[in-house]
């Protein structure tokens, strides 16, 4: 079991955006924060915005913003707009297309199973993630914060 990345990325942008709610963002502006590609970013704005999540405004100074309060938007939700409902069988999502529903033994355990999974992924918000991203380390400095800019060159020695 594995979200694809564009889910997984789904949630980075969620997060970011949560970190400051009432901003106006943009797809360049995430991007070169969070270090995702501006298209995969454009794309994630795009799909979110269609369901519901974010609201798109036009003009010169337009952008995305959350829909909704950041603790009222759960992972699920964002998982569920990238990927579809939240099912890992066949058997365990609303409808069951299986042929072998009419003397399946396990499909009540799966059912319960994705119930448990979906109730753990409502359980956290973009509230929660964007609180675990503005945590500071060690260091001083947010984990996962870019110190180089976007597209600065490492140079890496490897005669040691």
């Amino acid at each position: 079991m594995r979200l694809s990345r564009l889910a997984d990325y789904g949630t980075v942008v969620m997060g970011y955006m949560a970190g400051d709610p009432a901003a106006v963002h943009t797809a360049t502006g995430i991007s070169a924060a969070i270090g995702i590609a501006p298209p995969t970013v454009s794309k994630l704005l795009k799909i979110l915005s269609r369901r519901g999540l974010l609201v798109s405004l036009r003009g010169s100074r337009g952008g995305y913003r959350l829909s909704r309060r950041p603790g009222r938007i759960t992972v699920a939700e964002v998982v569920e707009a990238v990927e579809g409902t939240i099912a890992l069988t066949e058997c365990s999502g609303v409808m069951c297309r299986c042929s072998m529903e009419p003397g399946c033994t396990v499909q009540r355990e799966w059912r319960q199973i994705n119930r448990r999974l979906r109730g753990v992924l409502d359980g956290v918000t973009v509230a929660d993630l964007a609180r675990k991203r503005t945590r500071k380390g060690p260091s001083g400095r947010t984990p996962g914060a870019v110190a180089a800019k976007p597209d600065a060159t490492v140079a890496v020695d490897h005669r040691s």
